[in-house]
């Protein structure tokens, strides 16, 4: 992945089948980024394109706009929108697309969601339908673990929606969250909830327990087996701790910044707190290792009344290391947050992350 290589949420953007046979009754979120920024010239078209989609016939009801309050937001750097009463809105995003990248606009990374009603007739994000539904069940349980592991078994929900409703307090005002399609990647099984686990001493137990009648020598070498175990399992540790970090710097790099400011990158934080450090451990007999991130470091600003959390991209860069370090293609995760003014929404804190060894 080069730097200069615009980044899309999904990974193809607004060819992702997702987006297939939108119509009036469903929301498309657009948001895009650019570096360097607009032109005045590149502005003009984008308000052209906003006033005329404002009028256009293609609306399902022409008495109504297709954009939502206080959208769109049209800036030299950032164009974000939420776009309904539409008959095709993707092709309309596509066309706005065309037009602002035929006249050099470099889109720097941008985000795209359908949203459409669901059995209780709210709004949610549609599902990418090469996904599979997943199923919920509670990840301290036999079943949880069997469905993580079982090819031939559906797998875990990769998001619960009702824990995942977020929101932050801006200028006193509630700013919710727009997500995007649960998350899907075909290469990995990513199920959201945590394996009840223990941790486990990353410079090793220490020598085990010995009966008084085991000789010297033999208590010996099996002391130095033990170390030798130790070592390598410490060993192992930091070389999936420093993929990670490559990875995540790597990812965090090719991400939109706001010219004259710094982002800092998402830090794998340990149990006791440490930056950049992970927890070997265990869980039913397997391998593993945990970490969490603080939300902060996550959040995108895409105009003042929208937010995102990118664990989208967290769960990009995490694949990247699990790949180059040849973890098992499985990753457990799980968002905590304080709740705020409208339950159930509450501000994410943090986002916990579990990855495996293969067997």
């Amino acid at each position: 992945m080069t730097s200069n290589r615009p980044r899309s949420v999904p990974r193809d953007g607004l060819d992702n089948p997702v987006f297939e046979g939108m119509g009036p009754a469903e929301d498309l979120i657009v948001s895009m980024s650019f570096l360097p920024g607009l032109t005045d010239s590149q502005l003009r078209q984008a308000y052209r394109w906003v006033r005329a989609l404002g009028n256009s016939p293609a609306r399902g009801d022409t008495g109504v706009s297709p954009f939502k309050t206080s959208e769109p937001f049209v800036h030299e750097h950032l164009f974000h929108a939420r776009i309904g009463n539409l008959r095709n809105p993707r092709g309309a995003v596509n066309a706005l697309i065309s037009e602002l990248t035929g006249s050099g606009a470099q889109i720097r990374d941008s985000f795209f969601a359908c949203w459409e009603r669901g059995p209780n007739r709210v709004m949610v994000p549609r599902r990418d339908p090469r996904a599979p539904e997943g199923v919920r069940v509670a990840p301290e349980t036999q079943e949880f673990f069997e469905r993580l592991w079982d090819p031939d078994l559906d797998p875990p929900a990769s998001e619960v929606a009702e824990e995942l409703m977020g929101g932050i307090l801006a200028m006193e005002e509630l700013v919710l969250e727009h997500r995007g399609a649960p998350l899907h990647f075909p290469e990995a099984r990513i199920a959201y909830g945590l394996v009840p686990f223990e941790r486990v001493d990353a410079t090793g137990p220490g020598e085990p327990d010995q009966p008084e009648a085991v000789a010297a020598s033999s208590a010996a070498d099996a002391a130095d087996a033990a170390d030798a175990a130790d070592a390598a399992d410490a060993a192992r540790t930091e070389e999936v701790r420093i993929a990670l970090i490559k990875a995540i710097d790597a990812g965090w790099a090719t991400l939109f910044k706001a010219p004259g400011k710094s982002a800092a990158r998402p830090q794998p934080l340990s149990s006791d707190g440490s930056a950049d450090r992970i927890d070997p451990i265990v869980a039913r007999g397997r391998s593993g290792y945990h970490f969490c991130v603080e939300s902060v470091t996550l959040l995108d600003r895409p105009s003042p009344a929208s937010c995102r959390f990118r664990e989208y991209e967290l769960m990009e860069a995490v694949l990247g290391a699990i790949e180059e370090v040849g973890l098992a293609p499985v990753i457990t995760w799980q968002r905590f947050g304080t709740p705020l003014l409208v339950p159930p929404v509450k501000r994410p804190d943090t986002v916990e992350i579990q990855l495996w060894e293969p067997a």
